[in-house]
């Protein structure tokens, strides 16, 4: 079974007749990341929606925890309404947060959310959980079985989590499973940490698609998908060892100079010698590779100019 399908609004996940469209921002709830919001959000939120909407409530995530000096970077609960919807696109979009339904009450919605951000997991006991990242709630949630689906949802029935790469809603309802144990704190199984990682890897991916439209648009030339691409690529440079965005931006670099250097034909067999020298840093391989490919891409050039 499909757990999340993609979906372009809030409103068309399913269907709904006029008098429920009419009450149904009542069980709706965002949770709005102000990491991610320049202006004062949470001031925002509460002056301009809150306060003008009878019944709407609002919660600072961090209010009573370890975070609370850190307040404007702080995930915000409020409950859902398109207006607000539209202002945390038009901030970040689609990657403001995540909306949810739920008929808990407010606090019974907060005493999950202070569970969900205050990780236990073995050795990063008393970190921040940033499970309100909507791309790594969804590789969490899609990494693992219904039971641990439901734990985690808690009393959230469905939710819509925004997905920045395809600028579309990833929604899922939580599933109808009998005598799931409740989620005690966040620890996460290995099925789960890969999940995370997966998300840690999506993220990167993007962030190196954007830096090949910026400076390598003829890279893309014959491959249909950027972001799975890009992913497989990831997947390959981490094969060698752990890296960094900063190495991951190199070896794209690299990759875009030179083509794939991993092809059983290819002329670069040198580059694939200096990455998988294990007696070099991962950053000092990459950075010699990468020079050599520059000074293949500056050779190529200046051959078309003489030629030309």
């Amino acid at each position: 079974m499909t757990f999340f399908r993609p979906i372009d609004r809030i409103d068309n996940s399913v269907p709904e007749s006029a008098e429920t469209a009419a009450t149904d921002f009542k069980s709706k709830w965002m949770i709005i990341d102000g990491a991610l919001i320049v202006e004062d959000a949470q001031q925002i939120l509460i002056n301009q929606f809150v306060n003008q909407h009878e019944h709407a409530e609002f919660r600072n995530l961090f209010v009573n925890t370890k975070w609370k000096e850190v307040l404007d970077v702080a995930p915000m609960l409020v409950s859902y309404h398109p207006d607000i919807e539209a202002w945390a696109q038009s901030k970040a979009p689609w990657r403001f947060g995540l909306v949810f339904e739920s008929n808990a009450s407010l606090e019974e919605l907060v005493e999950h959310w202070h569970r969900l951000i205050h990780c236990q997991h073995v050795g990063l006991e008393g970190s921040l959980s940033r499970l309100y990242d909507p791309i790594a709630l969804y590789h969490l949630l899609k990494a693992t079985e219904e039971a641990r689906q439901v734990a985690w949802l808690g009393p959230m029935s469905k939710i819509w989590l925004p997905d920045y790469v395809d600028n579309r809603y990833f929604y899922a309802e939580r599933p109808e499973v009998s005598d799931v144990a409740l989620l005690e704190q966040t620890q996460f199984t290995d099925p789960e940490w890969q999940g995370l990682t997966d998300a840690k890897r999506y993220a990167s991916a993007y962030r190196l698609t954007q830096h090949v439209d910026k400076h390598f648009p003829d890279y893309w030339h014959g491959k249909d998908s950027k972001q799975q691409h890009v992913i497989e690529q990831l997947k390959k440079l981490e094969s060698l060892e752990q890296v960094t965005q900063k190495d991951a931006t190199c070896y794209m670099n690299i990759l875009c100079r030179l083509g794939d250097i991993w092809h059983s034909e290819s002329p670069h067999k040198d580059i694939v010698a200096i990455l998988e020298d294990k007696l070099q840093p991962i950053e000092d391989r990459l950075q010699e590779a990468n020079l050599q490919a520059l000074e293949f891409e500056l050779e190529q050039r200046n051959n078309k100019e003489v030629t030309a």
